[in-house]
């Protein structure tokens, strides 16, 4: 007996575990251990979307983080806020705004994320945390 789960969305893989071993089954009808899979008879379970780690989140928000910052053409928002305090007003400016902008987030997101691990709420999506957080002082596009 082998149990065996769609490896992705679109179903162009399938995890498969066989006599102790886990393999990943390329989803092809040129693909033997594929073709064995599907004549085998038995089911291929649906593809299971892993909840996000908190590393996952951290990732996001840093990556939201640096949007903001590359939406001004800095490199990032750690070269963004390097500026606090540069004698060009503009540059100085921007990371005044960014700052102060980017400070209240990580206390927000760790908030949100300890309110999931004591159950007081359901765990968001990276879509959905980062939709809460406060909008960026000027727009991404």
């Amino acid at each position: 007996m082998m149990n065996a789960r769609w490896a992705n969305k679109e179903k162009t893989s399938v995890w498969a575990d066989l006599n102790g071993s886990t393999l990943l089954i390329q989803a092809s009808p040129n693909n033997i251990g594929y073709r064995d899979l599907v004549a085998s008879g038995e089911p291929i379970a649906p593809f299971f979307e892993p909840q996000p780690t908190i590393d996952d989140y951290k990732t996001a928000i840093q990556s939201h983080i640096d949007a903001v910052a590359r939406a001004k053409d800095y490199d990032s928002g750690v070269s963004l806020a390097s500026y606090r305090g540069s004698s060009v007003a503009d540059y100085a400016a921007d990371a005044e705004a960014f700052t102060a902008w980017r400070d209240p987030l990580w206390p927000f997101v760790f908030g949100k994320l300890a309110a999931v691990q004591s159950g007081t709420i359901s765990q968001p999506t990276i879509a959905e945390l980062v939709a809460m957080l406060p909008e960026p002082p000027w727009p991404l596009a």
